[in-house]
């Protein structure tokens, strides 16, 4: 897929979706159990490996000259890598558990620019 920069539009927003069949395996450790014999402080650590099912980037944007928006969509390409595998980390405290994910691959092919490499994180409840 060839990216075309284009200078005669305002750019306003720009989104990339691509959704991933992932499985992961974790160890952990919880700690309120082992000292207390009931739930408190767990951690767990482990790796995560996913294929990519689909996805799509939609850019919108409305010319310098005051014209009508314009939406881009492309489905197909987007020049993501198809496998991402990486490391997944967990705390759970009591009700809720916080994690992190990191890619140890790029989020795109070899070759393209810009060289990402994602970071989620979140809360489980």
């Amino acid at each position: 897929m060839e990216f075309i920069q284009r200078t005669d539009v305002n750019a306003l927003r720009s989104r990339l979706f691509a959704s991933y069949l992932t499985a992961q395996t974790l160890v952990e450790l919880d700690f309120g159990r082992m000292l207390y014999g009931q739930s408190g402080l767990a951690v767990a650590l482990g790796p995560y490996a996913g294929y990519r099912l689909g996805g799509s980037s939609t850019f919108v944007s409305r010319p310098f000259d005051g014209g009508s928006r314009n939406r881009d969509r492309v489905r197909d390409g987007l020049s993501l890598n198809n496998f991402r595998y990486g490391i997944r980390g967990e705390v759970d405290i009591k009700y809720f558990r916080i994690y992190v994910m990191y890619d140890l691959n790029p989020l795109f092919e070899s070759g393209v620019d810009p060289v990402i490499t994602p970071i989620s994180f979140g809360i489980v409840l």
